[in-house]
């Protein structure tokens, strides 16, 4: 089974969850005026899991791998190796999709860390900083790493099998070799630095939802 299809059980998961324990929560709190859940698979494909307040296009990317052990930083997607069509396409960092935000969530707490087996209800507590697309693209360019210059790395890692290349104390790049048929290449970016761009930070228990910011 492909990371992909691993991703996606968890991710359906995660969405019941989101859905039941924190946007309804997050909603009579007045983080937010109103949300809806995107279904439709070509809105879905174009980077849009949820709408908040009817015009912010958020897309949902929890720490799966990391579940009840999670790491202080957060993986961009660069590129990765389709198998079907035998090519390296874009990650969903630096594709052209329709996102606005990405609300990004690290799992501290759950029953479980088998993603082929989570259910919704798995989840004990889950921490998210919802972040603007552009405010971390442009973090990123600081540092000199445009779209174009990100994709000549990734290449040349590939090519090379380097398996990971810092950047700064903060931000580095790495090539999954190993684990998965798809070797994503991910830029890897210190939690430190997305607390301080993020615009929310939640902590979302069953019985609780905490707005830390």
């Amino acid at each position: 089974m492909s990371k992909r299809e691993i991703d996606s059980r968890g991710e359906k998961a995660m969405g019941v969850f989101l859905d039941t324990y924190f946007y309804p929560k997050a909603t009579a709190k007045r983080a937010f005026a109103y949300y809806e859940r995107i279904y439709a698979k070509e809105l879905q494909k174009k980077g849009i899991d949820v709408l908040l307040d009817k015009d912010k296009k958020i897309d949902e990317k929890a720490q799966l791998y990391y579940i009840n052990q999670p790491v202080d930083s957060f993986a961009f997607e660069i590129d990765y190796y389709d198998e079907k069509n035998e090519m390296v396409v874009d990650g969903w960092f630096i594709e052209n999709n329709e996102t606005d935000e990405y609300l990004l969530m690290w799992i501290p707490k759950a029953r479980t860390n088998h993603i082929n087996r989570l259910v919704a209800e798995d989840f004990i507590c889950v921490n998210a900083d919802l972040l603007q697309k552009k405010r971390i693209q442009a973090y990123v360019e600081q540092l000199g790493l445009t779209k174009k210059v990100l994709k000549e790395k990734a290449n040349m890692m590939r090519n090379e099998n380097i398996e990971r290349m810092d950047i700064s104390d903060m931000c580095h790049i790495v090539y999954s070799i190993k684990g998965f048929s798809e070797r994503p290449i991910n830029l890897v970016v210190e939690k430190t630095v997305i607390d301080d761009l993020s615009d929310r930070i939640f902590e979302i228990k069953k019985d609780e939802l905490k707005i830390l910011r």
